[in-house]
């Protein structure tokens, strides 16, 4: 085995890290990942939602296990958790729908250049059980 955190390019320093943690609250899980090639150049990416400090991080796979933060540059305007990422409007490219809150999802288009778009907002209905029922 070889550390190559230093220089994957992935900045681990930025994501919550409980074993570093003096004192509790300690997280059960501290995120997300998910996996897809976002801009179709055969290699992986990644998408990193860090719960504890609600922050969304995007990585595009540049080869030989290293990557590069595009999170900026993707233009993602908003936090939220990633709930899905999949190819919604079958262009080729993976879209992402972040929920907002416990009501509100947000759909972000992949434009294919690296850069997403937000398509619009959901609410979603209240379960069974919050309804009274």
């Amino acid at each position: 085995m070889e550390e190559i955190t230093d220089t994957s390019g992935i900045a681990v320093g930025d994501f919550t890290d409980n074993w570093k943690k003096i004192a509790p609250p300690y997280f059960a899980v501290n995120g997300r990942v998910s996996l897809a090639d976002l801009d179709r150049d055969g290699r992986t990416d990644f998408v990193f939602f860090d719960y504890p400090t609600s922050r969304l991080f995007l990585y595009r796979g540049l080869g030989d296990g290293r990557f590069e933060d595009i999170t900026k540059a993707a233009g993602i305007t908003v936090t939220g958790a990633p709930m899905v990422v999949a190819d919604l409007d079958n262009d080729g490219y993976e879209d992402l729908v972040l929920r907002l809150d416990e009501r509100r999802l947000v759909l972000y288009r992949n434009l294919g250049n690296g850069a997403f778009r937000m398509a619009g907002t959901l609410r979603t209905q209240p379960a069974q059980s919050e309804r009274g029922q």
